[in-house]
């Protein structure tokens, strides 16, 4: 398997579906309990992230879209799935539009992601497909993604969560961070500067320069320094389009390098403070500090 074979991009709706947190329990704690989930689906919220799909398709010039669902036992709330995506494929005819079951859809990924371009599916099976399609290119650890809302702010995060079992011990990826990053010029229109991005990350791939949940060293065997690619130039760059509510001309240029941390001001005004800290009495063990 090569990168090219997985290379595909998944609209996961985010705001309804099972995760609304819509419904109850019914005689809870009995034998007889009955609790219920509520399936939100709502006409805007589907046909805003499939209409998205085809935008995102056809501005990256990929030609086919597939939308998973399971319509097939969900016959109300994905039947409003299905109307809505013939509905606007119609709109993008040069878009091959076409139909998988979620769960048949996660045996092709398996089988063969190169088929894949651009998948929309719910909430629920998307967050489920999405971890699929991130152990496919190597783990959570590599994974990229962002919360789009159409014309307005987004938020782009990387797939994991914190992993705070991890923290402090040099062993988490900061693939999945800086890959994100990437996705985020790249929706800004900073196409440029996401390639140089993605380059730095497939350099440091190829090169063993990673961590151990991909087949890097182990943390003690790593090289205390590593060559690093040149990820930034000198020159201008111009966007393809300015991203919406930003200048549509802009540049980036060269910035300057970032400050000491320390200036000599600041120095002298860490050591006044530390030298005030000595001096200050403390409180004896046990009595709680109180203020006037």
């Amino acid at each position: 398997m090569t990168p090219k074979d997985v290379d595909f991009v998944v609209f996961r709706e985010n705001t309804e579906g099972l995760y609304v947190m819509m419904g109850g329990h019914f005689k809870k704690d009995t034998p007889d309990e009955v609790a219920t989930e509520v399936d939100l689906n709502t006409r805007k919220g589907v046909e805003r992230i499939i209409r998205q799909a085809f935008v995102h398709a056809q501005r990256n010039r990929r030609t086919k879209v597939v939308m998973a669902d399971k319509s097939n036992v969900l016959i109300h709330a994905h039947e409003l799935w299905q109307r809505v995506f013939k509905q606007v494929a119609a709109e993008y005819p040069d878009i091959e539009a076409s139909h998988l079951f979620a769960d048949n859809l996660a045996l092709q990924m398996v089988r063969d992601p190169s088929q894949f371009q651009v998948v929309v599916t719910s909430n629920m099976f998307g967050d489920i497909l999405t971890d699929l399609a991130a152990a496919l290119q190597g783990g959570l650890g590599m994974a990229a993604s962002g919360n789009i809302h159409p014309g307005r702010l987004s938020l782009f995060e990387p797939v994991h969560g914190s992993a705070p079992k991890f923290a402090g011990q040099n062993v988490a990826n900061p693939m999945g961070a800086i890959l994100t990053a990437a996705l985020m010029l790249e929706h800004l229109a900073w196409a440029e500067e996401a390639r140089r991005i993605e380059e730095a990350v497939r350099w440091a791939v190829e090169n063993d320069r990673t961590t151990s949940d991909i087949g890097g060293p182990p943390r003690a065997a790593r090289p205390a320094r590593s060559p690093r690619p040149a990820v930034g130039s000198g020159s201008r760059l111009e966007p393809a389009a300015g991203p919406s509510g930003l200048p549509g001309g802009g540049r980036a240029h060269r910035r300057s390098p970032p400050p000491v941390p320390w200036s000599t001001g600041s120095r002298r005004r860490k050591r006044g403070r530390d030298r005030w800290r000595r001096r200050r009495p403390r409180p004896a063990a046990g009595r709680a500090r109180s203020r006037p």
